[in-house]
């Protein structure tokens, strides 16, 4: 795991030197690889290009100050490493669906990364409560997705639906998400509640559902901990031989309850016990 060490000590110089210009010559050299076996090397063990790894640990510290500092937008877009602020808000905007000023005032959850470390994932353990829903017709805004880039763009839905279709009067009702499969790639992700005013209405089905809450998060993790929990919510349903009935597995949030823990339901068909 000798490559993995090397790897590291470039993260440990991004980390330090997230304002500054990064070379990616430099990055190598530290690494002690070539440019080619370093860029290879480096998806392999963190998931993303350097580039990639560098911008979104670069807006995940713009959000992190914007959040928690007074700093004018100038400020932060100097301290995480652009050089003007229209760069800088391009990029945020690229990423997340909206501006860094936007993202100060709404407070909203983003999908931001992390420093990356090693062998620091804990194991899930949810325990869901089986109840009876009752069912419940919500009116929503629909947004075109695929398989590619779902998990990129659900996150950016929820910004687009706060900024855009969330009234004073709606802060403390609950939110939902559906995704419906169009295809085996194409998707639409539905998010709204029982006060929205649009034209297309879901009506979720009343029966028996498994309630999964996701573990406790923060404005920075939140998003990662919801992709986790339904990869977990699968492995569970496998291990466990539960079948879902029907296609509406949905989640519901409260935004401005600013708890980072979100409702999962998945509609239950069978469970089976080899006991």
């Amino acid at each position: 795991m000798k490559y993995v060490n090397m790897i590291m000590k470039s993260i440990d110089y991004i980390e330090e030197n997230l304002m500054h210009e990064l070379k990616v010559q430099y990055l190598c050299k530290i690494a002690g690889y070539s440019e080619y076996h370093f860029h290879r090397i480096f998806k392999a063990t963190v998931g993303f290009t350097v580039s990639e790894y560098i911008r979104k640990r670069r807006l995940t510290k713009a959000s992190q100050l914007l959040l928690e500092t007074r700093l004018s937008i100038f400020n932060v877009a100097i301290n995480c490493g652009y050089n003007s602020t229209e760069n800088f808000a391009r990029s945020f905007k690229k990423e997340h669906g909206i501006t860094p000023l936007e993202h100060r005032n709404l407070r909203n959850s983003l999908h931001l990364h992390n420093a990356f470390k090693m062998n620091l994932e804990k194991t899930l353990d949810i325990q869901p409560e089986l109840i009876y829903f009752p069912g419940i017709t919500i009116n929503c805004f629909v947004y075109e997705t695929n398989i590619k880039n779902r998990h990129n763009d659900i996150p950016r839905f929820w910004n687009r639906y706060q900024k855009q279709h969330k009234s004073d009067d709606m802060i403390n009702t609950y939110d939902y998400g559906w995704l419906e499969t169009v295809s085996s790639y194409e998707y639409r992700y539905w998010i709204g509640s029982k006060v929205n005013i649009s034209s297309n209405a879901l009506t979720v089905p009343e029966g028996w559902y498994l309630k999964f809450i996701t573990p406790q998060a923060d404005a920075y993790t939140f998003v990662e901990m919801i992709h986790q929990t339904w990869d977990y919510i699968y492995q569970y349903m496998d291990d466990n031989k539960i079948i879902q009935r029907g296609s509406f597995a949905f989640e519901r949030y409260i935004e401005a309850s600013r708890t980072y823990t979100e409702e999962i339901y998945i509609p239950v068909e069978e469970v089976k016990d080899d006991k």
